[in-house]
């Protein structure tokens, strides 16, 4: 009894593993399957010479024209908490959600911030493997001024 149930089961999981894939591929649901097809690279064709943008960097600009690169876990938070969420919020200026980062990264580093410039360090794709590319600036955000002095 159970060899014949687990040919029909059987079945059915691949059934289900192609069903999900074909979703992913065509419905653009990708953040459902990572890690498995979350990744830039994943989400169309790339061919020699073009740019790829692989991640975003962060530059915090000081007070007395200086600047920082400022990494995930100096906002203590995780690299695709980083990727995704912070650089969404620059992207759109969604300073309530920018303001506590900025707000933990001063505390820890005693450093004020008075802008924030969201960059992306793409790569091209060459016969001979990847370089890199220009860096493009993506959004530079001034902070509102926070009273410290």
């Amino acid at each position: 009894m159970k060899e014949k149930l687990a040919y029909p089961f059987i079945s059915l999981v691949i059934a289900v593993i192609i069903g999900l894939q074909s979703v992913a591929v065509f419905g653009r649901v990708t953040s459902f399957f990572w890690p498995f097809v979350d990744y830039p690279m994943y989400h169309e064709s790339h061919y020699e010479g073009e740019a790829i943008n692989v991640r975003h960097h962060l530059i915090g600009i000081l007070e007395g024209s200086g600047e920082v690169e400022i990494l995930p876990k100096d906002l203590g938070i995780e690299f695709w908490q980083f990727q995704m969420d912070l650089s969404d919020a620059i992207k759109y200026e969604k300073l309530n959600i920018i303001e506590p980062y900025v707000q933990y990264y001063e505390n820890r580093t005693g450093k004020h911030l008075i802008g924030l410039r969201l960059e992306e360090h793409p790569i091209t794709l060459t016969r001979e493997g990847f370089e890199p590319a220009p860096i493009e600036v993506v959004k530079t955000l001034n902070l509102p001024a926070s009273g410290k002095e």
